[in-house]
Order: structure tokens, then sequence, then C-alpha cells
């Protein structure tokens, strides 16, 4: 399984997305692989996982298909939901 967080430099709720997700790493399952892509300097996966805004995070099975994705700021406990299929 794979998480990915698409995020600019730039962006505010990119910067606190990224403290949410710091504060809460235990929750994320150990044989889960956490991607981080600036859509600055990697377009080309933007346009593949069709991200229109920042932040979007996706999550993707053992197959590499989406199953979940969430589009702009969550807080911990909603960020602990969407990992577990209830946000």
């Amino acid at each position: 399984m794979k998480l990915i967080k698409f995020y600019a430099t730039w962006c505010a709720p990119c910067k606190a997305l990224t403290q949410v997700i710091e504060r809460n790493k235990g929750e994320i399952p150990e044989q889960m692989e956490v991607i981080e892509i600036d859509v600055d300097q990697d377009n080309n996966s933007a346009k593949e996982f069709q991200v229109r805004g920042v932040p979007t995070m996706i999550l993707l099975d053992d197959a590499n298909k989406e199953y979940r994705r969430h589009v702009g700021m969550l807080n911990d406990q909603q960020f602990k939901e969407f990992l577990i299929g209830r946000g």
C-alpha cells in the first residue's frame, strides 16, 4: 500500500498537512510507503493521477490501484479516519 501526498512548497495548507502527518506517523501502517510529490517539480505524476488541487492525498492498494482520495486539509482525527477508510 502507498500513501501519496501531492503538495507545493508555496501552499500553506500543504505545510499544515505535513505537520498533521508527522504528528500521526504512528497511525500509518508500517507496510505503507509514504511518497511526497511536489507538483511543481513532478508535473507528470500530478497529471497521471489527475491532481487538480493541493494538497491531495491518494491511497493505493498493493496493485497500485487508487482506492481513496482526499483533496484539501485534514485535522488529526480526519487524517486517521482517512487512513482507515472512514474519511
